[in-house]
Order: C-alpha cells, then structure tokens, then sequence
C-alpha cells in the first residue's frame, strides 16, 4: 500500500500544475501574439496624390485598373503592387518610358488569397521584357487586389 502513495501523489501534484498552466493560458491571452495573419508587406506604386475623385479621373483616364486610399483628404493613387523589388524596378522603369514619376509605399496585406495569387504574377513579371504582358499582368494585380481586398476588406 505504501508503494502507491508516492506515485498517486505526484499525479495529482502534476495534475494540479498542468491544469492551472491551461487555465492560466486562456486568462492571459491577451498577452499572446498572434503569429498567423498578420500580414506581408507589399510594394505599391503610387502615381500621383489627388485632391478629388475629379482629378483623379481626369488624371487617370488613361488607365485601365488603378486603385486609391484616402488620407486627410487627399486621393493617394496606385498604379502598380508587388512583393518583390525586381518587378518594383521593372514596374517603374516601364512607367518612367511612358512619362510617369513614380513613388514606391509599402503597406501590410493580410489577405493570403490576394499573397499567393501575387507570388504568381510576380513571378510572370520578373522574367517578360515584353510591355504588352507587363501591361496586362498590371491590371490583371489591380484587379484582383480590387476584388479580393478592397471588394472584401
């Protein structure tokens, strides 16, 4: 009999420690950070700052796929997002031969349905020298960012 006092003892010492370290993990949950969704940080380039939705049509008429957020007012206007500093380059430098200044802003996207489709033109954009692709995958980018981010955010 004296042999399973021990042993019965330390479970139930275990036992008590186990459960307030579960007990203990839900009440301090809010010092618990979170590890999945927090985001990517994602290149956008931007074309230009607007104080209207006015100017910003008449600015980008030529554009078929653009996107804006505003801030204090002001209209900031995207012609462009990646995640990779390649393609910001080749973005820019096709944007510079047809006579427009660019600005690179970088923001955090958690939308990882957005993230991976992406990577896929990322990866599209990082090996075409051709303008017409590098065109389309563009607002191919624009538009899925509209529908799976802005449509949905």
């Amino acid at each position: 009999m004296k042999k399973y006092i021990f042993p019965v003892l330390l479970s139930i010492i275990v036992g008590f420690f186990t459960t307030k370290f579960m007990f203990d993990q839900y009440t301090n949950k809010e010092k618990l950070v979170p590890t999945f969704g927090v985001g990517e940080n994602v290149y956008f380039i931007q074309q230009g700052i607007y104080s209207s939705t006015e100017s910003v049509k008449e600015h980008l008429k030529n554009f078929n796929n653009y996107v804006y957020t505003i801030i204090n007012g002001k209209y900031y206007v995207f012609i462009g997002i990646t995640k990779n500093q390649d393609v910001v380059k080749k973005m820019q430098e096709f944007y510079s031969k047809k006579g427009y200044i660019t600005y690179v802003k970088e923001f955090k996207v958690k939308t990882s349905e957005f993230l991976l489709a992406l990577d896929n033109f990322d990866a599209v954009l990082k090996e075409t020298t051709d303008e017409e692709v590098i065109q389309n995958i563009i607002n191919q980018t624009i538009a899925k960012y509209k529908e799976l981010v802005v449509d949905n955010g």
